[in-house]
C-alpha cells in the first residue's frame, strides 16, 4: 500500500567514508520516477558549494528537499552553527523542506541532539519547514513539546519509535497530542 518512498541521499555515514552522490540519487529517480522522491545530500561545510548544490539538485532538479547531518560532518557541527544559517535562510526564502537527522547516534554526543537547538533554529527561521529524522530521541518528549510550540518543526522518530525508552511518548503525541507533526519514517535499511 505504500505509493512513494522519500529516498535521502546520506553524502555522509557515521565514520566512514564518503557517501554517494546527489548525481547517484539524480539517477535512481530517472530510473523510477513514480517511485521515489529525492531528497540531496548537503554538506554545510561547502559553504557556497552547498548553496549552488541546492539549486542544482532541487530548485532546478527533481528533488523535493535536502538532508542535512550537521553531527556527522568531517567537523561534527551544531544545528544552530552560522554556517549553516545561510542553508536555512535559501530554503525557507524558497519553500525547501529540510530533513534533518537529529537524534540517536548522528552525532559525537547527546549534547548535538539538545532540543533547545531546535528550538533555536525554529525561532530563527519560523517559516523554514523542518522534520527531524530520529525525532530527537532521546529527548522524545522535549521533541514532542518542540514539534507543537512551532509549526514549522516535525518529528519522524523512525526506528526510535519502536521499543525504546520514551517511544510512547512519540505514539502519544502521534494519537493525541500532534497528530499532524509526526511522520512515518522506517529507517531502512538501517532497521
Amino acid at each position: 500500500g505504500i505509493d512513494r518512498a522519500v529516498v535521502p541521499l546520506r553524502k555522509y555515514p557515521a565514520g566512514g567514508p564518503k557517501g554517494m552522490d546527489n548525481g547517484d540519487l539524480v539517477d535512481l529517480l530517472a530510473q523510477y520516477p513514480k517511485r521515489f522522491w529525492g531528497f540531496a545530500g548537503i554538506d554545510p561545510l561547502d559553504g557556497e558549494r552547498a548553496l549552488a548544490e541546492i539549486k542544482t539538485f532541487v530548485q532546478e532538479g527533481p528533488c523535493l528537499g535536502i538532508l542535512l547531518e550537521p553531527g556527522y560532518c568531517q567537523e561534527p557541527l551544531y544545528i544552530t552553527d552560522e554556517r549553516i544559517y545561510p542553508i536555512y535562510e535559501l530554503c525557507q526564502r524558497e519553500g525547501i523542506a529540510v530533513l534533518m537527522s537529529f537524534g540517536g547516534f548522528v552525532a559525537p554526543d547527546s549534547s548535538y541532539n539538545q532540543p533547545q537547538l531546535v528550538n533555536q533554529v525554529a525561532k530563527d527561521f519560523p517559516k523554514l519547514r523542518l522534520t527531524l529524522a530520529h525525532g530527537g530521541w532521546p529527548f522524545a518528549q522535549e521533541m514532542c513539546h518542540a514539534a507543537f510550540n512551532w509549526e514549522n518543526v516535525y518529528l519522524s522518530p523512525d526506528i526510535y519509535a519502536i521499543n525504546v525508552p520514551g517511544c510512547q511518548d512519540f505514539w502519544a503525541a502521534a494519537n493525541y497530542f500532534v497528530p499532524d507533526k509526526i511522520i512515518f519514517g522506517s529507517a531502512y535499511p538501517v532497521l
